[in-house]
């Protein structure tokens, strides 16, 4: 089965309209109680941007090439490889670009407020992962998975803006089902320990600081 794909970063909630919804008002004061089912949530918002690749997921096709679920494919039913653009409906200016290599989402590029935003995505025991994040050209996060790690844990750091350590935790798991392990070490800005524990499986077992 061939469906429509619109990830949530590209959604964008819109305003709703109120004449279907004054609709619906009126039939609740009916005798018949109303049938709901053929309403869709496409039909109550109106999308605030628009995308210049329009891709899709294909359940069937993915099963049969023995790749994950969310895999895009283009209207010709191939794993999309490029950058799709997405804008704002409002003044047609972009809002992002996201990356993609054989149907999986590899990254983002997004622009707000004046900083630059660009996040590396990667695929661990067929999952999503985002394994670093950079906020203009300057790293402030990172996760490697275990996959990615020669003492078999999944390493997590965050940076402070003036480029000090902030975050050091370790875990084993995947996203969504992380476990943390061994010690979680916070540092302030001038690099001084703020907290620091110690985790077996998730459970914490020891505040050292």
């Amino acid at each position: 089965m061939m469906l429509n794909f619109y990830p949530i970063a590209q959604s964008g909630l819109g305003k709703l309209r109120l004449l279907p919804l004054l609709a619906l008002l009126t039939l609740t004061f009916c005798s018949k109680e109303p049938d709901l089912s053929d309403i869709k949530l496409s039909d109550l918002i109106e999308p605030t941007t628009y995308t210049d690749v329009k891709l899709q997921y294909d359940a069937d096709r993915s099963e049969e090439l023995g790749v994950p679920f969310f895999a895009q494919y283009t209207s010709n039913g191939d794993l999309f490889t490029g950058t799709q653009k997405v804008y704002y409906v409002e003044n047609d200016s972009l809002h992002m670009e996201l990356y993609y290599e054989d149907g999986f989402n590899t990254g983002s590029l997004m622009t707000k407020d004046g900083d630059i935003y660009l996040q590396k995505s990667d695929l661990y025991l067929d999952k999503p992962h985002l394994e670093e994040m950079y906020v203009n050209e300057v790293l402030v996060y990172q996760d490697l998975h275990p996959g990615k790690t020669e003492d078999g844990l999944g390493h997590v750091r965050l940076w402070h803006r003036n480029g000090q350590l902030e975050l050091e935790s370790f875990y084993t798991g995947y996203t969504g089902n992380k476990l943390k392990q061994g010690l979680m070490t916070e540092y302030d800005e001038e690099g001084r320990i703020t907290i620091q524990q110690r985790y077996e499986d998730g459970e914490l077992v020891e505040k050292i600081k």
